[in-house]
C-alpha cells in the first residue's frame, strides 16, 4: 500500500469545510437549505505550525524560575488567549454565518468563539482531527 495516499499536508494547508452542529447535534442550514460552516485549517498546516512555534516560544522566554523553584510567566488568561488566538488563526472562510442579522466574514472570528463556546468546540475538534484532512481517495 502507498501510504502517500494518506497525505494530508495539501487539504491541512488549504482547509476544508466544517458543517456546524447545533449544541444538540442537528446539522445547521439556511432557510434556504444551505451549509452552515466554516472552511478550516488542520492543525499541522504550516500556518498552525508557525503560530503553534511561536507561541511556545513566547512561553518559554516569558517563564522565569523564582525563589523555592516556583515558575511564573504563564497565567490561565493567557493560556486561554493563545488557544483562541491559535483558533481564528486556522479560520479560512464562513460560509452563511450570520449573527444578529448579519453576514459574518473570517475576522469576525475572535467574537464568534467567544460568544458561542460550542462553535469554538467543533472548530477546534474539526483542525485536530487528522481524519477531516484525508480527502476521498484516502477514505474510498
Amino acid at each position: 500500500m502507498d501510504l502517500s495516499r494518506y497525505d494530508t499536508a495539501d487539504l491541512m494547508n488549504a482547509g476544508t469545510f466544517m458543517h456546524l452542529e447545533s449544541p444538540d447535534g442537528r446539522k445547521l442550514l439556511t432557510e434556504a437549505g444551505e451549509l452552515i460552516g466554516i472552511t478550516l485549517l488542520g492543525v499541522d498546516s504550516q500556518k498552525l505550525r508557525a503560530l503553534s512555534h511561536k507561541q511556545q516560544n513566547d512561553r518559554l522566554m516569558n517563564m522565569k524560575v523564582r525563589r523555592g523553584g516556583r515558575l511564573t510567566g504563564l497565567t490561565a488568561e493567557t493560556a486561554e488567549q493563545d488557544a483562541l488566538d491559535f483558533i481564528c488563526a486556522a479560520v479560512v472562510s464562513f460560509k452563511n454565518i450570520i449573527v444578529d442579522d448579519v453576514a459574518r466574514e473570517p475576522s469576525y472570528a475572535s467574537t464568534l468563539f467567544t460568544r458561542f463556546p460550542w462553535i469554538r468546540d467543533q472548530a477546534q475538534a474539526w483542525v485536530s482531527d487528522t481524519e477531516n484532512y484525508l480527502g476521498e481517495v484516502a477514505r474510498s
